[in-house]
């Protein structure tokens, strides 16, 4: 038998009544907490936010062995310039 401990900080947050309404409605159709729902969102997005991360860390760490770290990350700022 597996035993999982998970180590949880409890905090405040305010919405709008209409959010706390679609996560109410949400929690119903999942069977499970407004809690839990907001979790999977934030997990859910931090996955898609930090894959790009995870790649350019790779491509960094590729270059540091034969390469100049400094180049990937002027490549990389000008990937995000704004027009």
């Amino acid at each position: 038998m597996a035993v999982y401990i998970y180590i949880m900080k409890r905090t405040q947050i305010f919405l709008e009544e209409k959010v706390h309404k679609r996560l109410k409605i949400e929690s119903r159709l999942r069977g499970t907490t407004v809690s839990e729902v907001i979790r999977d969102s934030l997990e859910a997005r931090r996955g898609r936010d930090a894959e790009p991360l995870v790649q350019a860390l790779g491509r960094l760490f590729g270059i540091v062995k034969g390469g100049s770290p400094e180049a990937e990350i002027r490549r990389l700022r000008v990937d995000r310039a704004v027009p």
